[in-house]
């Protein structure tokens, strides 16, 4: 996937978020999360996958300094889990495709994941330990389960969540609390081969996600959250492709 130039637009509006910023105890970062980022290497030296079909890459790495108690997302892109032989394959955004669903099985001290929705951006918070089994019960992002238009979510230490493009269906900021203890979190995505698996299948995956992370530690940063909306709706390609798993 080729790497956009920033538009004269975005860098305004990132201009802004920054002098917005300014004087607020807030944190701002941006990341490129590609399709192949395995969220269930979070924390390991090298991927893996006890499922088969390619370990991918390690996920994108953010470290929770203290204080940072929630965090908002925003992000924007298209990534694909079928691009076998580089030949092409269907692209979706961030909230993941619509043809099918994942379920991705506990592994290594870290839940299971599911919903409705194929390889969409997800995020897991883990403390300075290494995640150890039991794993935390896993959370069902389905439309039987949580859904995916949650206000704020408060995932457990080694709980794989979903993040999306991190608002509601109706444009809401998402807030996501850090829990008690977590000095880490990681981005990327949940896979399995033929989506009901342990995790694995990433070696067709393909594309990557541009990632707007901002640490909230404190209430009334609804200028910030705006601004940082801008500025993905400003780099958002037109047009939304619908994957196929």
């Amino acid at each position: 996937m080729k790497t956009k130039l920033l538009t004269t637009r975005t860098l305004v509006v990132l201009g802004s978020i920054l002098a917005l910023s300014a004087g607020r105890t807030t944190a701002l970062q941006l990341y490129t999360v590609p399709a192949t980022a395995n969220i269930y290497s979070a924390g390991l030296s090298s991927p893996v996958a006890p499922g088969g079909s390619g370990a991918g890459t390690l996920p994108v790495y953010f470290p929770v300094s203290t204080g940072q108690n929630a965090f908002q997302f925003s992000a924007s892109g298209s990534i694909t889990e079928n691009n076998w032989g580089g030949g092409g394959g269907v692209y979706h955004g961030p909230d993941g495709g619509t043809i099918s669903g994942v379920t991705v099985y506990a592994y290594g001290g870290l839940s299971g994941f599911n919903s409705d929705l194929t390889l969409p951006l997800a995020g897991v918070f883990l403390s300075d330990s290494a995640p150890q089994d039991p794993a935390p019960p896993s959370l069902d992002f389905s439309s039987q389960g949580l859904g995916l238009d949650f206000l704020a979510l408060s995932p457990l230490i080694g709980q794989v969540f979903f993040i999306g493009d991190g608002q509601t269906s109706g444009g809401v900021i998402q807030i996501f609390n850090a829990p008690g203890g977590a000095t880490r979190l990681y981005l990327g995505c949940p896979d399995s081969p033929f989506g009901n698996d342990y995790p694995g299948a990433y070696d067709d995956n393909s594309g990557t996600l541009s990632v707007a992370v901002m640490a909230v530690p404190e209430p009334g940063i609804g200028v910030l959250s705006t601004a940082l909306v801008a500025l993905f709706l400003a780099r958002r390609p037109a047009g939304s492709r619908i994957a196929r798993n």
